[in-house]
């Protein structure tokens, strides 16, 4: 065991002084993958023979930003100051090669991701630049200089191939053609030899001569008549082959933003800045990334309401936290174990958790788009790399700060890894495919007549009929999900299957949905629909009340005892040879955990959700306890007396 401990030991210590090396070894091996490999994918074979390339396109990006993190926050030694020199490589591989600038459809319409790390990138490049290249002398400066310019107009070029390839894009660049009379050029260059030897080189100038046309059709855009002449025996052709089957991709608009960032170039001022950003930088990253946590827990449910001037800058707050908020924890653990800390701020070596916590997110929102839950491959191979981070961190720092914090660090370590594979989850399960297979066998859940019993059956004292104007959005919300497993088949195009059409409350349900009946409560019935949807779609809640299991339900109810021990442990360990800045630093990362797991957990027990898993469950006795004693409805009331006043159900969550 002795040997095992001090072999990897050995092995770290390597890692501690070559990392920076290996990380940029490896980004160019993955660039050499991606130029072999990329080829692969026009061919009809999947599975293993893809699976590098794969593989490779999600590292090769991971792999340089990470190596450009590491070389502006962990510095340049003077032996080793050459490598300031290969920063604008980075960005070079960071362009990518030419035969491969997205592996999915969903790549192109995330492009202003790619112009935001772009920005990001290019500053951080130039900061390694300013600081350390000077080192080397003035030839290798105007060597870097050199890379550094070729680098960002290969990764802009990149980041406007992706722009470009948007179905949206393509769609504006085909409303006007140029009337290119030489499209027909390839045409006729082999018209002799037409109707005898049609060679391969031959044939591919005529498909660029018709490409115009497939492109029209490929994005479901109009094809003029001004496209040629009608009478044209090729242009026919080319009409009636693209008057067949119409492909429609669903397309989701995403917010266009522009940064521009400035840098102040005052002497003296600047050097200070800098230097305490060196000195602070683990300390400034990890407030920020509990910054990013706070933003997305208050503002994430703007995205469920109308467009105005007020909630259109909110949207913007929101955009720009939820991209950086991944970002900056995953730079900072990246920070963490790469660099090394000093003795007098050992402590930071307990944060890791948190922003395995903080990588977990907020339950309101898991996705900005619909794309991000298709990724959900790529969250989960960060999940793996960002727990091995974690992990390294832990075993190699930790052991310095005493048992007490070892324990909390541990403890805090299982809830950040908890959360985060829910979210992985969470993205997996609000795929269109995944709620298809799990609609494919509906659970014949006979106590979802439980919603209209409060205010239908005839011996509640404060009955009111759905007959009457009276019914209030409680109600409506209730019967929303009553019958939300119908609205969850039509979004999701599957085939409808409900129960024994006789049934009385079957029977309720089709009067409400085709406004026979409650014809002025329909419409907000239908909105709430959309509103669950939501929930499954860009939030937990088809992890967190998921009836079959009370995982979601665990993890909320450990995740704020777990904080309140780790701060007890934390209060009672020894602080001092702590920096204060660092322990103060603690004590706002456990507040501020404590304070959001808190909320999580109210919100999701008090959640009109929770009022479904209750009814759906089979554990008879926890229904009784909850809902015949009445306790979740005082719950309920209480947490909905806390909202702001005026706010309507419809407007914002069902989960509050």
């Amino acid at each position: 065991m002795s040997t095992m401990a001090g072999e990897l030991n050995q092995l770290m210590g390597l890692w501690n002084e070559w990392a920076t090396q290996i990380l940029v070894l490896l980004s160019l091996a993955l660039q050499l993958v991606l130029n072999v490999l990329a080829k692969l994918r026009r061919r009809q074979r999947r599975g293993v023979t893809q699976f590098p390339l794969w593989l490779a396109y999600q590292l090769a990006d991971s792999t340089a930003i990470y190596t450009v993190g590491q070389l502006s926050l962990s510095g340049v030694t003077r032996e080793h100051k050459l490598v300031a020199f290969w920063a604008p490589f980075l960005l070079l591989h960071l362009g990518g090669p030419d035969n491969i600038t997205a592996y999915a459809l969903e790549d192109n319409k995330l492009w202003t991701r790619h112009a935001l790390t772009l920005a990001v990138q290019v500053l951080g490049v130039v900061y390694v630049l300013y600081m350390y290249i000077a080192l080397n002398g003035r030839l290798i400066v105007l060597a870097a200089a050199l890379m550094f310019l070729v680098g960002t107009a290969k990764y802009v070029e990149r980041t406007y191939a992706l722009w470009s390839a948007n179905f949206s894009s393509i769609r504006k660049s085909l409303k006007v053609v140029p009337r290119d009379k030489h499209h027909h050029l390839y045409m006729h260059s082999h018209r002799q030899g037409i109707d005898h030897d049609m060679d391969d080189e031959f044939l591919l100038q005529r498909a660029h001569s018709v490409f115009y046309v497939c492109k029209r059709g490929i994005v479901d855009s109009v094809i003029g008549d001004g496209d040629g002449d009608l009478e044209n025996p090729d242009t026919k052709a080319i009409r009636n082959l693209f008057r067949g089957e119409n492909f429609d991709p669903s397309t989701v608009t995403l917010m266009q933003m522009e940064l521009s960032l400035m840098i102040s170039t005052m002497g003296g001022g600047l050097d200070r800045l800098m230097g305490l950003w060196n000195q602070w930088t683990t300390q400034i990253l990890v407030l920020l990334s509990l910054t990013l946590q706070v933003v997305l827990h208050v503002v994430a449910g703007v995205r469920r309401r109308e467009m105005t001037r007020t909630t259109a800058v909110k949207r913007i707050l929101l955009w720009l936290a939820y991209q950086l908020a991944d970002t900056t924890a995953i730079y900072t653990i990246g920070h963490l174990s790469l660099s090394s800390a000093p003795r007098e701020h050992k402590l930071v070596a307990f944060w890791a958790p948190f922003l395995l916590l903080h990588l977990g997110g907020p339950d309101s929102i898991t996705a900005y788009a619909l794309e991000d839950n298709k990724l959900w491959k790529r969250h989960a191979v960060t999940l793996a790399v960002q727990v091995l981070g974690v992990v390294y961190v832990l075993y190699t720092y930790i052991a310095g700060n005493g048992m007490l914090i070892v324990l909390a660090a541990a403890m805090m370590f299982l809830v950040g890894t908890a959360k985060y594979v829910e979210r992985t989850v969470a993205l997996w399960s609000a795929n269109f495919s995944s709620i298809q297979n799990s609609l494919k066998v509906v659970p014949r859940d006979k106590h979802r007549q439980h919603f209209y019993i409060k205010y239908e059956h005839p011996h509640e004292p404060h009955h009111q009929g759905p007959d009457h104007q009276g019914v209030d959005d409680e109600f409506l919300l209730q019967r929303a999900h009553s019958l939300f497993h119908v609205c969850k088949r039509g979004i999701v195009d599957s085939v409808f299957d409900d129960d024994d059409p006789e049934n009385p409350n079957t029977m309720a349900i089709w009067e409400l949905v085709r406004g026979e009946k409650f014809k002025e409560s329909m419409w907000t019935v239908m909105q709430m629909e959309l509103s669950l949807m939501y929930d499954i779609l860009y939030t937990k809640a088809n992890v967190i009340h998921n009836h079959t299991t009370c995982i979601g339900y665990g993890i909320r109810a450990m995740a704020p005892l777990a904080v309140v021990i780790s701060l007890v442990l934390f209060q009672f360990s020894g602080k001092g040879g702590h920096n204060r800045v660092d322990v103060a630093i603690t004590y706002v990362l456990l507040g501020g955990a404590l304070i959001l797991e808190t909320k999580s957990l109210l919100s999701s027990l008090g959640s009109t959700w929770a009022l479904a898993f209750l009814c759906a469950t089979r554990r008879s006795w926890l229904r009784h306890a909850a809902l015949c004693s009445g306790r979740w409805h005082r719950l309920r009331r209480a947490l909905v007396s806390l909202r702001r006043p005026g706010m309507s159900v419809t407007s914002g969550s069902s989960r509050k």
